[in-house]
């Protein structure tokens, strides 16, 4: 509330390598959306210059590598290291101006805008579960690269540490909004509930290598909820519940179960890492679906929030974008859907303001607006916030 600016992930997935590599499931990307005349990192700037408060712009680098760059965000906080997060280098990518890094996903967006604290899962050791910067992945060497560069050209950078809220703060007029808390719930296989009661760290049980000493880092994301007032946001990353080596990995449940109650949740990887366990313990009233694959969102997962939803609890899902075919498999289901396409934008209000275009009266409102590829607002909603942190 104080135009503190943070940006979650930065993703550029090469299509087709994904679609031939999910032939056998007949998986598909979405078409480039809107267009092809930026990269998905030049389209991340894009909104970043349409939605970031007027005073990112103003703030100029310190850096004088950087004075070149449109504006300064002042978190870049990354979830975990799959392409679809931070950036998959291909054929067609160009090379940093110093040749050490390749420009796709977050590198590529870190060209236009400056970052001052950046925080993920494992810097600067990166050593679990095994050491990632000799693993061979040319999506997280590349990131690295481009970490370790800005680094040395005065970005700050941060492991997420699970059971604080003071690690991603207000940076400008926090005095002003005592209300507002980032709680970190979550990272690698450790969560906590993050309260000033309640920071106890806790493991959720199991390995997340397999016999290869192979892993996925969707077990591995990092989980947060920001709260305002009575107002509360989940996001994840790609939290999930499957099986390794025979034994069930559920990250899901703990962190659910550590988040609490919230207003409006971004659905665990892309609606993946859905259960009964996160919609008791969480109980959102509004979902964002980040989908771009042609299994986003699968059944399971719809199945659980319609036997979670009524006109006693009613649940609002907006999706960035859900396959025709997938809307077709889900019949009926696809009904709970409230948008299909478009970008999702909420709006919240300070306590006790009211919006003058607003219908609703309430101890903190807030608003979702549904934008297509013109920024033109195709669909809005407003909604009452009802989770405020207790303790």
């Amino acid at each position: 509330p104080d135009s503190t600016t943070i940006l979650i992930d930065a993703g550029d997935l090469n299509a087709t390598r994904f679609t031939q590599s999910r032939l056998a499931r007949q998986i598909e990307a979405i078409d480039v959306f809107p267009n092809d005349s930026f990269t998905p990192a030049g389209w991340i700037v894009q909104y970043l210059l349409d939605f970031a408060p007027a005073s990112a712009h103003r703030r100029q680098p310190k850096r004088k590598a950087h004075q070149h760059q449109l504006l300064h965000i002042d978190y870049l906080i990354i979830t975990h290291f799959h392409a679809d997060h931070v950036g998959e280098p291909e054929a067609r990518s160009k090379k940093s101006p110093s040749g050490t890094y390749t420009l796709a996903g977050v590198p590529e967006v870190a060209q236009h805008v400056s970052f001052g604290t950046l925080i993920d899962r494992g810097y600067p050791l990166y050593d679990y579960p095994k050491l990632l910067r000799t693993g061979g992945d040319s999506t997280f060497e590349n990131y690295v690269r481009w970490l370790d560069e800005a680094v040395r050209e005065g970005m700050h950078a941060q492991r997420f540490e699970v059971g604080r809220d003071d690690q991603i703060t207000m940076r400008h007029k926090p005095s002003a909004f005592p209300g507002f808390r980032v709680r970190n719930i979550k990272r690698d296989m450790s969560f906590s509930r993050a309260t000033p009661d309640d920071r106890s760290v806790h493991t959720i049980p199991g390995s997340v290598l397999d016999a290869d000493r192979e892993f996925n880092e969707n077990f591995v994301s990092l989980g947060m909820v920001m709260h305002y007032g009575d107002f509360a946001y989940y996001e994840g990353g790609d939290q999930d519940s499957r099986k390794v080596n025979g034994l069930l990995i559920d990250t899901v449940t703990p962190v659910a179960s550590a988040a609490g109650r919230v207003d409006v949740a971004t659905l665990n990887h892309h609606g993946h890492g859905m259960n009964a366990a996160l919609m008791r313990d969480m109980d959102p009233r509004v979902m964002v679906v980040q989908g771009w694959a042609g299994d986003h969102v699968p059944t399971s997962s719809m199945q659980v929030i319609a036997e979670t939803t009524s006109e006693q609890q009613p649940r609002d899902i907006f999706a960035t974008h859900i396959h025709e075919k997938r809307l077709r498999e889900l019949g009926q289901l696809a009904n709970l859907f409230t948008s299909t396409a478009g970008h999702v934008v909420v709006r919240v209000y300070p306590p006790g303001s009211q919006p003058s275009d607003s219908k609703v009266t309430a101890t903190q409102p807030y608003e979702v607006f549904v934008l297509d590829a013109n920024r033109k607002v195709v669909e809005s909603r407003a909604y009452t916030a009802t989770h405020k942190l207790d303790a």
